[in-house]
């Protein structure tokens, strides 16, 4: 059964799909803003608190949060190294990543960087972090040394990014842009023009799709092999923020609006057939849908 965990900044509604039709809900109430989650190996789920500049926890499948350490002003994303004995915070105002050990929930470290910082992912490897801001330009960071790898110019605040093998995909706010690097090069490899505003990212299992949400009311479809639109989903009801896949194991992946309604849509094979969608959840604006990967 796969537990899906969705910050809807009032609250937590956590879905457990056993096929796109068939999903079960339970909704937490939070205090201090929930905005980002993200679930480790282990089912540790951390969620940002960004108006109490907090970190909440809950080790699923339980689902009872309680805030455990304290970060930055405005904490955004979070995210985990591939086995989870690190976390990694955007704290927006304070323009910092808090680096965090999940054992003990302590603040290890601290890393400044330009800009008020918003995404935020591991590359393969955990030896660079990717860090999107607001100062027009997304950032790769040497951890352990906090020196900067490489800078990448974006026209426009960077916003999402999505890291895979040698290519790392970052979205641009204004400019209606994904930007592929090459991450052994360091070099732009290509850039797609989506149109709208191009949100986050997520790729396929098999890398071969990139899914871009994007705040004009859809989620894209972007073949890498050929570099053009593979089709899209339309939204109903608001322009979509976020979006996570589900691995292919699953029935079903998940998609968040900025309208406050969660869909469900059915993607057998991740192929060209995208079936059924289904509103899940209208209690407010719905930002993070992560899967637990301990219970897929």
């Amino acid at each position: 059964m796969l537990r899906i965990a969705v910050a809807i900044y009032a609250a937590l509604g956590f879905l457990a799909c056993s096929s796109a039709t068939s999903p079960r809900k339970v909704t937490v109430a939070l205090s201090g803003a929930p905005y980002g989650i993200a679930v480790s190996p282990s089912g540790v789920a951390y969620v940002t608190l960004a108006g109490a500049g907090m970190l909440a926890r809950a080790d699923l499948p339980a689902t009872s949060f309680s805030p455990v350490a304290v970060v930055g002003s405005a904490p955004t994303a979070v995210t985990f190294n591939a086995s989870g004995t690190r976390a990694y915070v955007t704290n927006q105002f304070s323009r910092t990543v808090s680096v965090l050990d999940p054992a003990s929930n302590t603040v290890l470290h601290v890393i400044p960087v330009t800009g008020d910082p918003f995404g935020v992912r591991v590359a393969p490897g955990d030896s660079v972090l990717w860090v999107t801001t607001n100062s027009d330009s997304v950032y790769a960071l040497r951890l352990g040394t906090d020196s900067v790898v490489a800078v990448f110019p974006t026209g426009s605040a960077s916003n999402g990014v999505v890291l895979a093998d040698t290519f790392a995909y970052v979205s641009t706010l204004s400019s209606g842009t994904v930007i592929e690097i090459n991450t052994r090069s360091y070099t732009v490899s290509r850039v797609f023009n989506v149109g709208g505003t191009p949100q986050e990212l997520v790729l396929s299992p098999d890398g071969a799709v990139l899914y871009i949400a994007n705040e004009r009311g859809a989620v894209q479809f972007w073949d890498l092999a050929t570099g053009t639109s593979a089709g899209l989903v339309v939204l109903p009801g608001g322009g979509a923020s976020g979006s996570r896949a589900i691995p292919p194991t699953a029935a079903c992946t998940c998609l968040r609006a900025t309208s406050a309604a969660l869909y469900m849509k059915s993607i057998p094979s991740l192929g060209p057939s995208y079936e059924r969608s289904r509103p899940m959840a209208r209690h407010a604006a719905s930002r993070s849908t992560p899967w637990d990967p301990s219970r897929s």
